[in-house]
């Protein structure tokens, strides 16, 4: 049994950061993927590593059950509209990464509530941007990507939400 649990957290370490960018941009809020992400893992572990089922590729294996559960989803949300703002937790802002520049250490400096309420009063766009950038670490490019726009669209409005906080914070 240990064995089992051994193999689940390193399929869950290689694998976590793929299904959760595979699933940003395909839910309505943050705590929504979250629930998915929770649901394909312990579906995972219950009928796959328990019964010692042979998998070829666990990521595919995965990325397939992810798409089970978006069908779920969508089947009880009826279509919910893309926002990622997750009303929930604003915990992710506490660990806002690239110490060298100088809006996010600015922003580092504020608590976690205030920063979530500031990103709260920005418009959706930006508050989406925010969250792919900072807290699911995609790239510019794959952020464009994902809301099908622009890369430097998605630059300039990841620079003016930083502004924006940062201005709202000197006041």
């Amino acid at each position: 049994m240990n064995d089992r649990h051994d193999d689940f957290e390193k399929i869950y370490r290689d694998t976590f950061l793929a299904l959760s960018k595979y699933l940003l941009f395909r839910v309505a809020q943050v705590s929504d993927m979250e629930d998915l992400l929770q649901n394909v893992y312990a579906d995972f572990y219950c009928k796959v590593l328990l019964p010692a089922k042979a998998i070829d590729d666990n990521t595919a294996y995965l990325t397939q059950m992810a798409n089970n559960e978006l069908k779920r989803y969508y089947r009880w949300k009826k279509k919910a509209p893309l926002t990622l703002v997750d009303d929930e937790d604003s915990s992710w802002v506490a660990n806002i990464p690239d110490p060298t520049d100088s809006d996010l250490q600015a922003i580092e400096r504020c608590t976690s509530e205030w920063i979530d309420a500031a990103l709260k009063r920005l418009e959706l766009p930006l508050q989406q941007i925010l969250i792919a950038k900072i807290k699911m670490d995609l790239t510019f490019s794959q952020i464009a990507q994902q809301m099908g726009v622009n890369e430097n669209t998605v630059k300039a409005r990841y620079y003016r939400a930083l502004a924006r906080i940062r201005k709202e914070m000197e006041e």
